[in-house]
Parts: C-alpha cells; sequence; structure tokens
C-alpha cells in the first residue's frame, strides 16, 4: 500500500531521507505551447555537465530553505537543486508534488506540474552524492526519498525490503447501481521498487467470496504503472461495496494488498461510469447523469466539458435530471489533459459513444455544451466534426491558446517560422468557423469575467452572429466566470439544445465544410477529405446539390484538396442511379450511384473518378503528425544494441514518456526491449522506438525505408547529411498496418538526445510536424535552433511534401549541413 506518506509518520519510525543541500534558480525560462523553448538550466543538463559548486556559485543560484511543513519555494520559470546523501545504494522511491519535469541523478522523469500529489518515482539510490533537479510547479515540493528498507518498516513489514507496491491514490473507479449486478472495470497504480521487471503478477479483487482474476503487465524496473483491474460483484445494497484488492506474484504470494471502496447510486443519480479506451487500452471514466425518472420519449445525449482542473464527475453534479436527455460528462482524460484537443477529443467521443451503447438513446438529438476549458472544446470539438452535433453551446468559453492568454504566435514567414505555425493550425478555432453552419449556437458569458474576458465571446458573436442563420447569445450582467451551476445548466440554453436535431439545421442544399487535419476530422454529412495538396494547411469544399427533373448534380469548388468522396446515397442527396460532379468549373463527370463515390486530382490538376484511396498513403485512418503513433494501443520500444550508456538512457527515455503520458493522460503502455519486440504479432499498434539506427535493433525493421535516418554522429533528411548535436523527431507508416504509425524523439550522442527529452511531446496546442531536426543549442536560442522541419507528401515522400530550412547565416557550428555523398 501506498498512501499519501506523511500523516502515517505519526504511528511509525520509518523515515524518509530529506535533502542535506537546496538551492533554486529564478525565472531561466520562456517556454510557451512551441516545440522549442529556452531553459538556461537544461541547457546546462543537455550539455553533461557536473553541477559543479562553480555553477551553484553563479548569481542565479540560491539557497532556498524548509519552511515548518518542509515545503520549498522555487520562483516561477527557475528549477531547484536538491542534494540526498546516502550511506548505501539500492532501489528507493522519489516522493514530492508540485514540480514540473525532474532529472533525478542525470536520468529524466516525469513530474506534477499541477500539484496533484500523485506522483513517486522509484530510482537507483547511489551510495554518497544523489541530485534530483526539479523545474517549478504550480505549489511548494516537499522532496524525500524513502528506501525500500523504509518503505517495509512503513508498512508495518520490516525486515526484507519492498520491491512492489499497490497505490490508492489516483484509483480510476467506477460507481456501482443500488440493485443491479455489477461488472465493470477500474484502474489502479502499481510500483515497481526493484532493478528487476515484475513479471507474471496479477490482481485478485474479492468481496464476499467472489474473486475476479486480472492479469498485470510487466512493469520494467524503477517504475510504475495504472493497470486495469476488472471488478465484479452481486447486486448491491446502499452504501458501498467494499472489496479486498490483492497483487499476487507468478507464485501466488502476496506482495501487497488494500481495501477498495465502490461507491452505490440510485438508479436517478448521476454516478461514474468506466471504460477500456482504444486509445491505449487504459481504464477512463465519465461522469454521467440519467434521465429523469418521468422521461418525454427516447432520450437525446447532452455531452458537456469540464474546465480546468475539475473532473468529470464533479461536472456532472452540476446538472439536473431532464425528462428529454440523458448527460456525458467525460474527463479530457484529466482535469487539465489536453485542453479537449487530440487526445482530449477523442477521450470525449468515446465517452460518448461508450453511454450511448449503455443506454437507450436517439443518435440524431446529440448536443455540445461545455464551460471554461470546455467552452474552448465545445467550439473546437463541435467545429472540427460538424455534422455529429445538432447544436452547441460554449459557457465562458475561449477561443484558441493565442486569443486566450494574448501569445504570440509564429510568424507566417514562408520558412521555419510559417511552418511551425502550420503545424498548430489544427488548434485554430477561427479556421473552421465555415463549418458552423451545420449546427445551431448558443453562447453563455458572463460580462463581468475575469479569468476567460467576455471578450472571447464578443468576438465570436461579431464572426458568427450576423450571418449564421441559427445563432443565439446572452451575456449575463453582472456574472463572473462561475456563479453556479446555472453558468452550465442555464435553462434558456438547454431548452435552446433540446429544440434541435441533427442533420436539421442549415441549407441542407449546400455544403460548406473545411479541414485542416483529416485525420482528425475528415467527414461532413456526404463529402469526405481523402488527402490535401499540402499537410495541416487549410482545406475546403463549397458543393451545392442542384436538382433537375430526375437528374442530381453536385457543383462546387476545391481548395488545398487531392482526394474526396461522396456518399450519393445519404439523405441529402438521394441519388439513386446518376449523379452528375462539376468541380472547380471542369468538364463534368456523370458516375453511377451505386455507393462512394472517389475522386482525385490527376497530374495535370483534372479531377476523374478513382478507387478507394490507397492505404498506404496518407487518409483520414493515418495522416502523419508525430503524436500519431500513441493512438493505437502505443508500445515503447527500448533500444538495447548500443553500449550500456546508451541502454540505459533509452531505458530512462521510455520511462520519462510512460510517466508523462500516464499524468497528462490517464494513460497505459507497454514497455518491451528491441529484441523481444516481435513486429509480426499485433501489427496494427503504434509504436515509438528509443535509440537510433545503431542502438535499437527494431530500427531496420521499422525505419529501414524512411528517408530520415539518426547514428551517434549525424541525421540524414533525403538528400542532405547534418551533423552536430541534434534532437531529432519524426513519423513514419509502420510497416504492414493499414492504420499504425511509428514515430521517434531521439538525437545523436549526449548533448543531442539529452535535448530531445525536454521537448514538450505530450503538451496541448503545440504544433509538431511530420519531422523535425533542432540543435541541442536552441534551449538557448529558442526558434533559431530549428534546423528544419516539414510535412511528408501523400506518398510519405519527402520530395512531394513541405519543407523549411534554416538559412545558412543563422547556421551554427553546431548543426552543419552538406549533401549527403
Amino acid at each position: 500500500m501506498l498512501i499519501m506518506i506523511i500523516p502515517l509518520l505519526l504511528a511509525t519510525t520509518a523515515a524518509p531521507m530529506t535533502p542535506t543541500t537546496a538551492l533554486a534558480t529564478g525565472d531561466v525560462r520562456d517556454a510557451w505551447r512551441r516545440p522549442v523553448h529556452t531553459d538556461e538550466v537544461e541547457a546546462w543538463i543537455v550539455s553533461g555537465k557536473p553541477m559543479t559548486s562553480k555553477m551553484m556559485g553563479a548569481p542565479h543560484w540560491s539557497v532556498i530553505e524548509a519552511d515548518e511543513g518542509g515545503n520549498y519555494t522555487i520562483p516561477k520559470g527557475g528549477w531547484g537543486l536538491f542534494v540526498f546523501e546516502s550511506d548505501q545504494d539500492g532501489p528507493a522511491l522519489f516522493d514530492a508534488s508540485a514540480f514540473g519535469d525532474a532529472w533525478i541523478n542525470g536520468l529524466p522523469r516525469g513530474g506534477d506540474i499541477y500539484g496533484n500529489g500523485n506522483t513517486r518515482l522509484p530510482f537507483l539510490l547511489r551510495k554518497g552524492r544523489n541530485e534530483v533537479l526539479l523545474r517549478s510547479g504550480r505549489g511548494t515540493p516537499s522532496p524525500k526519498v524513502w528506501t525500500a528498507k523504509a518503505l517495509a518498516e512503513l508498512e508495518g513489514t520490516p525486515g526484507a525490503p519492498r520491491i512492489a507496491l499497490l497505490g490508492t491514490s489516483d484509483q480510476t473507479l467506477p460507481d456501482a447501481i443500488e440493485g443491479e449486478s455489477f461488472d465493470e472495470w477500474g484502474a489502479v497504480l502499481i510500483y515497481n521498487v526493484n532493478t528487476e521487471p515484475l513479471v507474471g503478477c496479477w490482481l485478485d479483487a474479492e468481496v464476499v467470496g467472489l474473486v475476479t482474476q486480472t492479469p498485470v503487465p510487466t512493469i520494467p524496473p524503477l517504475s510504475f504503472l495504472k493497470v486495469p483491474v476488472q471488478l465484479r460483484a452481486p447486486a448491491a445494497a446502499a452504501g458501498e461495496i467494499t472489496m479486498q484488492l490483492r497483487l499476487r506474484d507468478s507464485s501466488g504470494t502476496t506482495l501487497d494488498e488494500d481495501p477498495l471502496s465502490i461507491r452505490v447510486r440510485t438508479p436517478y443519480q448521476w454516478r461514474q461510469n468506466t471504460f477500456r479506451s482504444n486509445i491505449d487500452s487504459s481504464v477512463q471514466y465519465y461522469g454521467f447523469v440519467p434521465p429523469a425518472e418521468v422521461s418525454e420519449g427516447v432520450p437525446g445525449t447532452v455531452l458537456s466539458l469540464h474546465g480546468a482542473s475539475v473532473r468529470g464527475g464533479k461536472q456532472a453534479s452540476c446538472y439536473r435530471n431532464q425528462p428529454w436527455c440523458m448527460l456525458v460528462a467525460p474527463t479530457n482524460r484529466r482535469p487539465y489533459g489536453f485542453d479537449w484537443e487530440e487526445w482530449g477529443r477523442v477521450d470525449a467521443l468515446e465517452a460518448m459513444a461508450d453511454a450511448q451503447t449503455r443506454y437507450d438513446n436517439d443518435p440524431s438529438r446529440a448536443w455540445l455544451t461545455g464551460h471554461s476549458m470546455g467552452g474552448h472544446g465545445t467550439w473546437n470539438l463541435g467545429l472540427t466534426l460538424p455534422d455529429r452535433f445538432a447544436a452547441i453551446a460554449p459557457s465562458a468559453g475561449w477561443r484558441s491558446f493565442w486569443t486566450y492568454g494574448d501569445h504570440k504566435r509564429y510568424e507566417n514567414d514562408g520558412g521555419v517560422q510559417g511552418m511551425l505555425r502550420r503545424a498548430a493550425s489544427p488548434s485554430d478555432t477561427e479556421l473552421l468557423t465555415p463549418n458552423a453552419d451545420r449546427f445551431g449556437i448558443y453562447i453563455l458569458h458572463g460580462d463581468k469575467d475575469d479569468s476567460v474576458p467576455v471578450t472571447e465571446a464578443r468576438a465570436m458573436r461579431k464572426l458568427l452572429g450576423t450571418s449564421h442563420s441559427d445563432f443565439a447569445y446572452y451575456e449575463r450582467p453582472g456574472a463572473g466566470h462561475w456563479w453556479g451551476d446555472e453558468c452550465m445548466d442555464w435553462p434558456p440554453l438547454m431548452d435552446f439544445l433540446k429544440q434541435r436535431t441533427r442533420g436539421t439545421g442549415g441549407d441542407r442544399s449546400h455544403l460548406t465544410f473545411v479541414t485542416v487535419d483529416p485525420s482528425a476530422s475528415s467527414q461532413c454529412d456526404w463529402v469526405t477529405i481523402e488527402q490535401q495538396e499540402r499537410s495541416l494547411d487549410l482545406s475546403r469544399v463549397d458543393l451545392n446539390i442542384n436538382r433537375v427533373e430526375d437528374s442530381i448534380q453536385v457543383v462546387g469548388t476545391t481548395a488545398n484538396v487531392s482526394r474526396l468522396a461522396i456518399d450519393p446515397s445519404h439523405p441529402d442527396i438521394g441519388a439513386e442511379r446518376v449523379i452528375e460532379i462539376v468541380l472547380d468549373n471542369q468538364t463534368p463527370l456523370t458516375v453511377a450511384a451505386g455507393g462512394e463515390i472517389h475522386l482525385s486530382k490527376s497530374e495535370n490538376n483534372r479531377w476523374v473518378t478513382t478507387d478507394a484511396v490507397d492505404p498506404n498513403t496518407k487518409n483520414p485512418a493515418r495522416g502523419g503528425r508525430l503524436r500519431s503513433a500513441w493512438n493505437n494501443n502505443v508500445i515503447l520500444v527500448v533500444g538495447t544494441t548500443g553500449t550500456n550508456e546508451e541502454t540505459a538512457w533509452n531505458r530512462a527515455r521510455a520511462r520519462q514518456d510512460a510517466e508523462r503520458w500516464w499524468y497528462r493522460g490517464n494513460g497505459l503502455v507497454e514497455i518491451v526491449d528491441d529484441i523481444d519486440f516481435d513486429a509480426q504479432s499485433e501489427p496494427d499498434r503504434g509504436v515509438m522506438l528509443y535509440g537510433r539506427a545503431d542502438s535499437n535493433a527494431a530500427w531496420n525493421i521499422l525505419f529501414g525505408d524512411s528517408p530520415i535516418q539518426v547514428w551517434q554522429d549525424r541525421v540524414r533528411v533525403g538528400e542532405k547529411t547534418i551533423e552536430g548535436d541534434l534532437a531529432v523527431a519524426f513519423v513514419r507508416p509502420r510497416p504492414g498496418s493499414n492504420v499504425a504509425s511509428v514515430a521517434t524523439v531521439t538525437g545523436t550522442l549526449g548533448p543531442g538526445e539529452r535535448s530531445a527529452a525536454t521537448l514538450p511531446f505530450f503538451f496541448s496546442g503545440v504544433g509538431w510536424p511530420d519531422w523535425i531536426v533542432i540543435e541541442s543549442a536552441s534551449l538557448r536560442s529558442g526558434k533559431e535552433g530549428v534546423v528544419g522541419l516539414g510535412f511528408f507528401g501523400s506518398d510519405w515522400a519527402l520530395k512531394r511534401g513541405d519543407s523549411a530550412w534554416r538559412r545558412a547565416s543563422t547556421a551554427s557550428q553546431a548543426g552543419s549541413v552538406g549533401s549527403h555523398p
């Protein structure tokens, strides 16, 4: 059992190690939602220089003291250095909260930037000096180190060191319903405080003699995973179900056990449901409000998105039961999560799909609303997927990262900055406003909102209010950001949703649809944009349905579209035999209406009919973007064919990403060594490689035909060879799969690969292209350290894609570029 440790000290003699030295810097960081940032301390870390007394004597470091509770203040944008002296080496557990990224004895780790208090990091304690670097977070950390022996004493089992522990914080648990049998999924943390992997374990969940067993995935040394556990119980009575959860090893020996409490709700109370995510098989949850006991026919579904720091259950509790709808309150994977973009958007859709599978509902009556960050999510989700909802209703919502907070975007300079700007375009809500005609819009905002300025709502009213055919706006006089449950469960807003049905809004004989990323949004009603001419640039179709006697004609224009599909059987078209298509004022194409019609641009830029899109090219199922490798039950493959030091680094990087994914996305990953990776098994899983061509045995299997290659001392991008200290990130289609991708965030030996560990891979709003090469010196030079970046073409070739390279005049000696011999 591993819980909040401090209160237990009152009842035990077990004591943690505390820092013998603590220092901190002032603000040394300039970072926002961008792939590159500056940070003086990270620049020092990646250089490989030791934390010397000379460095500590620099003006920006100073000694800091703990307060009475053992908490240290690290200035915003600064770092803290905490030294622990030990008279022995061995496995230990670092315990702290309220810190960003961490480096423990020179290896990168995850953090707890929001101060959740759930992050505990197993590591190998050295005899003598141990250095822990913590970047500032929200709050004041109280860093401690627990040896395995001290953990055993803490648990009341002195003697043998504890090697495996159940975590009782950060559990994901469902509610049971009074009078109904219970068979659901939960998830709990398991810590491996040992230098060997935890293999072949399982979890027992026991209640009144009923035991349910769940196998535990292998947990690498000195790490942790949040693992699924199946929970079953007979019909529940009021109150709660108490289970006993036991972690057993492969021989059946109990390694740890804890009670587990399941709350029991009445049939008409809001509740918490869980499901297994298709992203990574993790257990996620959402709040659910059932329809009122006396209902009005088959209910619709309201999808309600919470604000920052709010949980899905809390969001659900703000709503009353309605006779006409059920309400689903997903959790963005975490209270902060991904700002309802990318994985946050998928989580919302998965939660809604789970509820609509469980409960009777009318799929044509689906609506979207949300407050604050959830208001932004309402804009982004609704405009990205315009045919999913009958109406949307943002409350106190902000438009985009650049309008909320007054942050500047990269310049559209036609070069590196322009390409970085383009990579972030999926977060640009205003680009997608042409999609708004497909649904009704109700905007709610307080005119005294001091968190999200009312100017955000007024800007959208100015943009849409005069032209939209189904638009309502209410500005609450005197209201701030939060004015009680009514700022979400606002009767006029809810009534507006109730009156609307999907597929009836706007002029159904006309369709305007835009997208910047077909892998996130490719379809609106009867048209699908299958491929772009320029990745992540705005694509648009404006199409009209003309009916002349017995014939049907689709006429319109396209922009940045190289392939599209039309479904003539859609109710808006209703073609039974023949349809005529006229695109971009070209010669009409007469096509039989027997099935979906696929069209592509020929080499002379003429539209022609064609077969279905080749899955080996970019398409809605797999369209590039670096983070897409994490969408299909990703497996992290660690390179072990280099030196021992390289292997240790690769293991640390995989562990760091697993910890970040857990923290940001409540996620689950599998980590395997390259020599144990079976490329033929489960070929549709995404893969993340750690190492390089010369240190990962799976590299040539998965990246053998990649135009980008990385070795210890150089990087090759097509015809160019680049030498120096470089971080490299790119994505490719996984060989043998029509859906999965393979990606890596790596670098040349030393500073290059260490700087890769500082990249904000999981941070929402950060725009990643298909590939990017960055100098480690970027930690001081910022965007000037970007050597090159770009997007592959639709055929995944560099030649047909777009790229931008740094001008030679700004090139540093650390990133020389030459032609490949």
